[in-house]
């Protein structure tokens, strides 16, 4: 991260980039204040401070839908849309079922031909431009039901 030497606010045109950069400094890291890193850029007259991300990731699941489209809280859920949030922006996201491998996903994301009557986990991480993996992933648990069958009355 880079953070604006004029101040709070976006970056400006040449932020992050260097004319003669003169030196260099390392801040070590404290309990309280992370390290930073501080570069002299000579012919730009400015000192320009890089400070690690230290924001957390945080994945949402925004809604789960069921084979028929409908909006539901729980059971026979088989699609759903997730957001990342992060300080710097979100790269990707990997989703797993069932504890299966994780793989790269996009939101949404469909899940068909799951076994009935099974408790089923979905879970979705996010990662940082950085590189970061969010550490708690957001997660949904639900089990198909068979319906039961329709009873008629054959008289």
């Amino acid at each position: 991260m880079c953070k604006d030497p004029d101040g709070p606010g976006p970056l400006a045109l040449g932020d992050g980039q260097f004319h003669v950069p003169f030196g260099i400094a390392v801040d070590s890291a404290t309990f309280f204040s992370p390290g930073g890193v501080y570069v002299a850029d000579r012919s730009n007259h400015r000192i320009q401070v890089f400070a690690p991300d230290n924001n957390p990731r945080e994945t949402i699941i925004t809604s789960s839908i069921d084979g028929n489209g409908t909006s539901v809280a729980n059971g026979g859920s088989t699609s759903f849309k997730f957001i990342g949030t992060d300080n710097f922006g979100i790269a990707n996201f990997t989703c797993t079922i069932d504890g299966s491998n994780l793989s790269n996903c996009t939101s949404p994301m469909t899940y068909t031909n799951l076994k009935s009557n099974v408790a089923h986990t979905f879970e979705v991480y996010s990662t940082d431009i950085a590189g970061n993996l969010d550490p708690s992933p957001a997660n949904f648990i639900w089990t198909i039901v068979n319906p039961p069958l329709s009873t008629k009355n054959l008289r």
